[in-house]
This record gives structure tokens, C-alpha cells and sequence, in this order.
């Protein structure tokens, strides 16, 4: 089976990201004849409108930014790829998480004219918190500078003291020119002196972000009553599992509860089947008769959390300012948890990278450090190693207004290392 890369493309306005992404589509052929045809048809002197080929909506064509998420599909014979388009601007934040919460790789896209800018340490410091195991900085526009080589390695430079002051492990750099296709798929001579691999060959060579070795899960989102051969009722648990393979027999545990079970039957797709491998959808049937709910986790190998408070990183949604004491539902895989906002600790100022204390609100788009504390006992993993019970949404109880998203970290409420804002 070819291995899959889900990706999230993130830049500043303007540092040619929609571009980017275009280049990759026409020079991969991963695009239909008529837009190829569309884009050579617009080509000048200036090279083609390869953004076009992304900004899809009447407002992005018209303010020139990149608004709502969006995925781009290709394949090389090495691998497949899923681009996960996100907005660049400070104030869709909210959109560029939610995009790349979905994606374990991340191209930072870093304009060669102007430097990195406050965006780029934002996209960074999201890349790190999501637990993006590869990040590459794309250096663009290389074509505007005459001393390519020195503006890259001066960049180059930089991007390095920002990956070791977030504390990333895995990173690189690849200079290009999206608008002409240079070290987008191919080297260039035009970057003779850059004898490393181009933007794609990186991305063939990634790590998969796959990690088996925490356990695992089928967050359960349905309890479906049925028949059996013999006219008893049964009940098929289903939901979409995360880890390596289960197989008829395998014993396992039902959480919160913490129960042994062992599996009888699997299915998938309406069909009898002796195994389940991971991201495919599932239904469970047991040996044992266990009163198993909506929101229960089915594990196998190393156990989930069970907690009755937590802290995470809360990226915030809406425009009225989240405030300690607020009453929220968290809603994670099937389960819905009343639960209420007891404090709010350091969060980073994207422009400097400097830990601040959160006094009195968090407001739309602000990333912070949160600690909830549910109604009832909930199951959670750290979003590193499991991310269907490692991240959650926040909703309005009375409206079921999204009002934002949290990542569960490795740290404890307990957990000296915090300090708490008051």
C-alpha cells in the first residue's frame, strides 16, 4: 500500500502559497486538462496565475487571500499526498488550525524578499503544538533576488533560531520559485549552488506520522441494536479506528469504565471481515453483554487517560472573549462533556516567541494554555500519540455555537511547569 502525507501549506499574505500549491498540481498532473489549459492560456511574461487553480471561493478571488481550508489531492509512484490549503492571515487563525490539526507535515512558506514575519513564528509555534512531525521551510521567490544564494542561507538562518527556540526536532529548508517551478519538483540551475533535494523529494522522504506504539482506539460514535442469526439482540459498536490492526479474539478494554472485553465479530463496510486495520470504519460486536454508550473508547495495548480535569492548548473561535468560570460542552469523538473553564495560563506572543501571562479574557484567534474541568470522568490521550481522543471542540451549550478547540498536552493540572495566570 502507498503511503499517505496529509500536508498543511501555511504563509503569510502574499508570500505565494496559493501559488505554491498550483505548481505542485500542474507539474504532478494531478489537474484536469481544462485547468491546465486555463492556466498556460493566462501565461505572460510574468508566468502563469497558478493561483487561480486554489482560490476557489468569490472572496478569495477578490481580496487575493486564501479564507476558507480547502484539500488538493496528487501522487507521485513514491506516495499519495493530501495538501490541506490554510489561510494565511492573522485574523482566519481559527480556520489555519482547524486545517492543520488534520495534517502531521507542514510547509511554512517564507517570502525571500521580505524575511520571515510575524505569521511564519504564528504557523510555526501551530505546527509545533500539533505535533507536526516534519517541517519544511519553503523559501520562495527566490527569482526577485540577485544574490539568491546569501538571501537564502541569511533565511536559512533564521528559520534554523526559530525551529530551536520551539524546540522543533525535525526540520529543513528548500529554496524555490513557485511561479517558474524552481526546486518546487525538479532543481534548478538556477540554484546551482543548492545541491539538496527539491520541495517534492522532501516531502517523498518524509516520516510517516503513523506511531502505533501508544495503543489503540475506536472512540465509539454509534450503539446499533441488531438481530443476530439466532434472534437474539446484539449490539455492534462502530467507530473509526486509530492503530495498527485488531483481529477477532483480541482482548481489550472499555473506557471510562476500564472493563475487559474480547471481540467476536468486526465489520466493515456491511461485511463480515477477521480484521481492522487503521482509519478504516468499524463496527464491534463483543463476547461479553457490556453496557457500552456513545462516547466510550474501545483500547487495545497501552490504556487512555481517564480524567476529571485537564489542561490543553484552546485555540478560541468566537468574537465574544472566553472567561474563566464559563460553562462549555467539550465535544470528543461521540462523547459530549458539560464542562467549565477554571483557568487560563501562559500563552506565546507569536511576534517574539515570549511566554505571557492571559489576564482577564481570551479573545478570537488567541492560542492559550486551558484547563477545564468536566462534569463527568473523560477519556483522553496526549494529541501526539492519539489524535481522535487527543483534541476535542468547545460549543455553546444553549446555541451549539463551535466556539473553539483544544489539544490535550502531556501536562497535568498538577503539573509544576504551569503557572497559573490567577
Amino acid at each position: 500500500m502507498v503511503d499517505e502525507l496529509r500536508v498543511a501549506i501555511a504563509g503569510s499574505v502574499d508570500d505565494g502559497k496559493s501559488t505554491l500549491i498550483g505548481r505542485l498540481l500542474l507539474d504532478t498532473k494531478a489537474l484536469f486538462d481544462d485547468q491546465t489549459a486555463r492556466i498556460k492560456a493566462s501565461g505572460m511574461n510574468s508566468g502563469y496565475d497558478l493561483a487561480a487553480v486554489t482560490d476557489g471561493l468569490k472572496e478569495e478571488r477578490e481580496q487575493g487571500i486564501t479564507i476558507d481550508v480547502a484539500y488538493r489531492y496528487f501522487a507521485t509512484p513514491k506516495r499519495r499526498f493530501v495538501l490541506i490549503d490554510t489561510p494565511g492571515h492573522e485574523s482566519y487563525t481559527r480556520n489555519m488550525v482547524t486545517g492543520a490539526s488534520n495534517a502531521s507535515a507542514s510547509i511554512i512558506i517564507v517570502d525571500a524578499v521580505e524575511g520571515l514575519k510575524r505569521q511564519t513564528h504564528r504557523h510555526s509555534l501551530i505546527a509545533k503544538l500539533l505535533g507536526h512531525k516534519n517541517i519544511i521551510f519553503a523559501i520562495n521567490k527566490l527569482d526577485l533576488v540577485y544574490e539568491k544564494e546569501y538571501r537564502y542561507l541569511e533565511i536559512k538562518e533564521e528559520c534554523f533560531k526559530l525551529a530551536q527556540k520551539l524546540k522543533i526536532s525535525s526540520f529543513s529548508s528548500v529554496p524555490i520559485s513557485a511561479l517558474y517551478g524552481n526546486g518546487v519538483v525538479l532543481n534548478s540551475s538556477n540554484f546551482s549552488w543548492y545541491d539538496g533535494p527539491s520541495l517534492l523529494e522532501q516531502l517523498e522522504n518524509s516520516r510517516s506520522a503513523q506511531n502505533f506504539s501508544f495503543g489503540s482506539r475506536i472512540p465509539v460514535q454509534w450503539v446499533n441494536r441488531i438481530h443476530n442469526d439466532t434472534g437474539d439482540i446484539v449490539r455492534g459498536l462502530t467507530g473509526t479506528f486509530s492503530g495498527k490492526v485488531i483481529s477477532i479474539g483480541d482482548k481489550i478494554k472499555v473506557f471510562p469504565e476500564n472493563v475487559e472485553a474480547h471481540i467476536k465479530e468486526l465489520w466493515v463496510g456491511g461485511k463480515s471481515v477477521s480484521m481492522v486495520e487503521h482509519g478504516q470504519d468499524a463496527q464491534v460486536f463483543l463476547e461479553e453483554d457490556l453496557d457500552v454508550s456513545r462516547g466510550d473508547v474501545l483500547s487495545f495495548g497501552t490504556p487512555p487517560s481517564v480524567e476529571d480535569r485537564m489542561c490543553g492548548i484552546m485555540c478560541w473561535f468566537s468574537a465574544i472573549d472566553a472567561k474563566i468560570g464559563q460553562v462549555v460542552h467539550v465535544l470528543q469523538g461521540g462523547a459530549i462533556i458539560k464542562s467549565r473553564i477554571t483557568a487560563f495560563h501562559e500563552t506565546m506572543d507569536p511576534s517574539n516567541l515570549c511566554e505571557l501571562e492571559t489576564t482577564g479574557g481570551v479573545s478570537m484567534n488567541q492560542i492559550v494554555r486551558t484547563e477545564l474541568e468536566f462534569s463527568k470522568p473523560a477519556v483522553l490521550d496526549d494529541f501526539s500519540q492519539h489524535q481522535s481522543t487527543g483534541a476535542a471542540i468547545l460549543v455553546n451549550p444553549l446555541t451549539a455555537e463551535t466556539l473553539g478547540a483544544i489539544i490535550w498536552s502531556k501536562f497535568t493540572v498538577s503539573d509544576e511547569s504551569i503557572t497559573s495566570a490567577g
